[in-house]
């Protein structure tokens, strides 16, 4: 056995001890951890865990064009980055929310969700139609009902959803026939004749935090 072998099989077994295993894991468990990232990891947790370097204090833009006080962290490796806003933003400490934006992202749920996952594939992992809002306005794309499917893991009862996720189509398909059909804030069925046609994919995931 190799040193690298023996050090990846140590990694595994002592998740919480060693930082090799967080820093190398991309996995988004709702209602756990997004990565080595849980409720109660502080910004002096990460710079711990990734190194200084991949640590960036920033302020990230959050609900209807604001921003807030937050961490970027991997800012200068898109297929890691994350983007991290603080319950305490002074202390930087118990994270309120991770979002993941990046197209070729390492991120992804236990299920296989990531960015550019597609309305068709999500309906396959749900196991029956979904809804989401219309498109075309800040909060457009967003899903908010898996009606007892399989991922409903991502709706936690007695709060928030624990993992929102956002589509987008196409910029090609984002006039037209189809997409009028399926504007504004309105709910939509994943089955709906112009939801299938237009085929929008994830271009968004946002993992909140449980506060207890």
């Amino acid at each position: 056995m190799t040193r690298d072998s023996l050090r990846l099989i140590l990694c595994a077994v002592f998740f919480c001890a060693f930082p090799c295993a967080a820093a190398e894991d991309w996995i988004i468990v709702p209602g756990l951890r997004a990565g080595p990232v849980t409720r109660t990891t502080s910004e002096k947790d990460l710079i711990r865990i990734l190194g200084a370097k991949n640590v960036k204090r920033a302020d990230i833009d959050a609900a209807e064009g604001s921003t807030e006080p937050g961490t970027i962290v991997f800012p200068d490796d898109p297929k890691k980055t994350a983007y991290l806003i603080w319950r305490d933003s002074d202390k930087r400490d118990a994270p309120q929310w991770l979002s993941i934006r990046n197209e070729g992202t390492l991120w992804k749920t236990d299920k296989g969700v990531t960015i550019g996952t597609s309305l068709k594939s999500l309906e396959e992992l749900n196991g029956k139609p979904f809804t989401l809002t219309g498109f075309g306005w800040d909060y457009g794309g967003t899903i908010i009902g898996y009606h007892g499917g399989r991922l409903a893991q991502l709706e936690l009862p007695g709060q928030t959803r624990s993992l929102i996720v956002r589509l987008a189509p196409d910029s090609r398909l984002q006039q037209g026939a189809d997409y009028d059909k399926v504007q504004g804030d309105k709910e939509f069925s994943s089955a709906h004749a112009a939801m299938k046609k237009l085929n929008p994919r994830v271009n968004e995931l946002i993992y909140q935090f449980p506060e207890n």
